[in-house]
């Protein structure tokens, strides 16, 4: 469990074992279930590669901040925009982020009020008035909202907020990680008789494990070992968390 945890120490039983520093995202924002897959995730890379693994919790922003200044050696789940990239490092392929090495993926999706009437053409939302959009504080999808020349609002509740201030009206839609929304959805059946999300995806994201700038400099064979072993970490963490039918697998296509 993620809930009030400061710093929680993984020892494989070897002295002079490496240790890593990594920060997780502590804010509730409804990826429960995704978080803890990532967290699964990284205490199999340390049981792989025999690493003393230490987990910090602290808020998304927070994170960046004391990886960027190598306080802390990684961040877990973080996805890509161009300031990151000048700031971190993730793995790359031909200059680019390899997301055959993600840690995960997940999508944005528009949700809206069934008794309300937007339409998404994948391209553009089109509706009676101009949107205020909802997002939760953080998210990446920030910027091409504001890119696109919408009206945001951004929520620090996280996801379950975003979802209570849709359906009160707080904002007109909200864009939202499905991987976070549709869990909360199926846990609340009468929210999700007033609530629903319209396809295709605003956005797809894959999430990284990356390091600080120093870490990687003085540890770059180590950075690529763990990078390798993530496809196989993946799928071992999807085996574990999926029911034997129905959810959907996270491959590399």
């Amino acid at each position: 469990m993620l809930a009030g945890l400061g710093a929680a120490t993984l020892s494989q039983g070897v002295a002079a074992a490496p240790e890593l520093r990594l920060c997780i995202n502590d804010t509730p924002v409804g990826g429960t279930a995704m978080r803890q897959r990532d967290q699964r995730a990284v205490m199999l890379l340390a049981e792989r590669l025999q690493l003393t693994l230490r987990l910090k919790a602290l808020p998304g922003r927070r994170c960046i901040v004391e990886v960027a200044a190598g306080r802390l050696d990684g961040h877990v789940g973080l996805s890509v925009t161009a300031q990151r990239l000048q700031m971190l490092r993730y793995p790359q392929r031909d200059g680019l982020p390899d997301e055959q090495l993600r840690l995960s993926r997940d999508q944005y999706h528009w949700y809206v009020r069934r008794d309300d009437r937007w339409a998404w053409n994948g391209e553009r939302l089109s509706g009676a008035r101009e949107p205020v959009v909802g997002a939760v504080v953080g998210y990446s999808v920030l910027d091409t909202l504001r890119d696109g020349g919408y009206r945001v609002s951004e929520v620090t509740g996280g996801t379950p907020a975003a979802l209570r201030m849709l359906l009160r009206q707080r904002f007109d839609v909200a864009v939202l990680l499905a991987g976070e929304a549709e869990p909360e959805l199926q846990a609340q059946p009468a929210l999700a008789q007033q609530l629903m999300r319209l396809d295709p995806p605003v956005e797809k994201r894959n999430y990284y494990l990356v390091f600080s700038p120093a870490f990687h400099a003085a540890n770059p064979v180590l950075a690529r070992r763990i990078w390798a072993e993530l496809p196989a970490v993946r799928e071992q963490v999807e085996r574990e968390t999926s029911p034997p039918q129905g959810r959907r697998k996270d491959s590399g296509s």
